[in-house]
């Protein structure tokens, strides 16, 4: 028997979509109540399955959230990871990701990790760069290197796809890898010109100007981004990894469906 009662920490980005699939799948009766939780509020109790959608700045805040779940009885908890995998901890606001896993091993409580790639609906503004709607966009290296994208619409319904489908042997402990599409920035910069006749301004950025702008700000995520992805961390996992079959009806939007649509 699957889950049928969810709280979910963090509305403000993921989370929202998450909310909005789990309520419409209460009022066809196959969740039967879902809770949001704000900054201030950690009561779960009873609650079985904790979604923390927190954004990086409040991620500290995952291992009170993950101790109270503990000890209200909580039987599953998915910590804020959808996005790429990286092969190290880089910076303060990615180290968070590494240490609330370790606190839910022990605590002894399952989690369930997702991985999604870049928000195609999210990832395309002025702070990384990837200012599409000004008609410029800046990428590392020769922007060949393949990435990971999925909307958000897209990870909030295959994950209450899953969490309504599958029973919680399948999902302790689990790891689940999902992309919308695998493209390179060059390739997406070629479909937008086709179809909207707009001429983009392409800036590349090398690795030695990532690395040296990090000397400067170690703080400087924008770079530090830029730098992972052109070493092949921006990716939900490899394709033999990918977890969209277990799902095969499954079918996400492509990057251009959804910054050109």
């Amino acid at each position: 028997m699957s889950f049928t009662t969810y709280a979910i920490a963090g509305i403000g980005n993921l989370g929202s979509f998450i909310a909005e699939e789990l309520l419409i799948l209460k009022e066809s009766g196959r969740v039967k109540d879902v809770v949001l939780l704000s900054r201030s509020v950690c009561t779960v109790q009873g609650i079985e399955f904790v979604i923390s959608t927190l954004p990086l700045p409040a991620l500290e805040l995952q291992t009170s959230l993950a101790q109270a779940a503990k000890a209200a009885g909580v039987r599953l908890f998915a910590p804020s990871e959808f996005a790429t995998i990286y092969s190290e901890p880089k910076g303060c606001p990615l180290l968070a990701k590494y240490q609330a896993r370790g606190v839910l091993k022990d605590l002894g409580l399952p989690y369930l990790l997702m991985y999604t790639g870049l928000f195609s609906d999210f990832v395309f503004v002025p702070a990384l760069g990837l200012d599409i709607g000004s008609g410029k966009i800046s990428y590392g290296a020769d922007g060949s290197f393949l990435m990971s994208f999925t909307s958000r619409r897209d990870i909030a319904h295959f994950l209450a796809r899953i969490l309504t489908t599958l029973p919680p042997a399948k999902l302790e402990w689990s790891t689940f890898r999902i992309e919308g599409e695998r493209i390179s920035f060059n390739e997406i910069v070629r479909q937008y010109e086709q179809k909207t006749g707009k001429k983009l301004e392409v800036l590349l950025l090398s690795p030695e100007e990532l690395e040296a702008a990090l000397k400067v700000n170690p703080y400087d995520f924008a770079s530090l981004l830029h730098l992972s992805w052109i070493k092949g961390e921006g990716v939900a996992g490899k394709p033999e990894e990918l977890s969209n079959s277990v799902w095969p009806e499954w079918n996400p939007k492509k990057v251009i469906e959804v910054i050109a649509p």
